[in-house]
């Protein structure tokens, strides 16, 4: 587990499924399991699918046959993971025809002898479950290794909920980028210095120059005339202080033409909080 819960430190969200595949694997071999796998319940749709599965030499893969299976075929098994109980079958045979008909069928299919499967936990959500099969032989999981894969679970809980996290923050930083990419208004970020760190299409259409053009140039030298200079040193002096304002300058484009810019500027912090420059939102009048 250590070494698992190791691989998953600073982990590149490109990496993350082929982690949890090499995870699957390791701990498949430590309980000697023939097949790992996890699967993610949707209670709305009523179904259970297969996203991750290992199998070991020689072993046939079931992921592709077991993509929204009806729930109705895990009632026992579900009842046990909502009340945050493993599901141990130590021999699949045993069970009553009667009682689990559907489920012996499933399982038989897949020539499974025993399996575990853990219930998936955030929080109270039940979100799914990690299982491990043994085909060739029958298997006794013993209380420590019960123990050993709930932790599993709870790490394979934590990584999925740090992908889902990167997901949204990626959805969000794509949907700010495309406002501020298509907004009518010049957008020019700066750092402490005064120097170029992005800007929009509308600013570099306004300006005259391009983005490559821009970046690393230092705004007030470029544009600025020279007898307002001192209200640019003036604000970033404020912005420096954590002060937003508004203001015009006149300033002269690529061209060479004199324009009157109406600018918002506000300081711009990093993750930390920590002041790394400013933004302004610029409007040609």
């Amino acid at each position: 587990l250590i070494d698992i819960a190791s691989t998953y430190i600073n982990l590149d969200p490109k990496d993350v499924e082929n982690t949890i595949n090499q995870s699957l694997e390791k701990m498949g071999l430590f309980v000697s399991a023939d097949r790992a796998y996890i699967f993610d319940y949707d209670f709305e749709k009523g179904v259970t699918s297969n996203t991750y599965e290992w199998c070991n030499i020689g072993i046939d893969s079931e992921i592709h046959n077991l993509q929204n299976v009806p729930n109705d075929f895990f009632l026992q098994w579900i009842a046990q993971h909502q009340l945050g109980n493993a599901f141990y079958i130590k021999d699949v045979n045993a069970l009553e025809e009667e009682k689990d008909g559907e489920l012996k069928s499933i399982l038989v299919a897949q020539d499974i002898k025993s399996l575990i499967a853990i219930p998936m936990l955030d929080g109270d959500e039940l979100i799914g479950f990690v299982g491990f099969d043994s085909v060739r032989n029958h298997y006794h999981y013993s209380e420590k290794e019960k123990r050993l894969l709930f932790l599993f679970g709870q790490m394979l809980i934590n990584i999925r909920n740090r992908e889902k996290w990167d997901n949204q923050l990626r959805l969000q930083e794509e949907k700010y980028r495309n406002i501020i990419a298509n907004m009518y208004l010049g957008l020019l970020e700066v750092d402490r210095h005064d120097y170029i760190v992005y800007a929009n299409q509308t600013f570099c259409d306004m300006s005259g120059y391009n983005l490559d053009e821009l970046k690393g140039k230092q705004a007030t030298g470029l544009f600025v005339v020279e007898h307002q200079k001192n209200i640019i040193i003036d604000k970033i002096i404020k912005r420096n202080e954590n002060k937003s304002d508004s203001y015009e300058v006149e300033i002269i484009n690529k061209k060479g033409e004199k324009r009157w810019w109406f600018i918002s500027g506000a300081p711009n912090y990093n993750d930390k909080g920590q002041l790394i420059g400013s933004i302004g939102i610029h409007l040609d009048i």
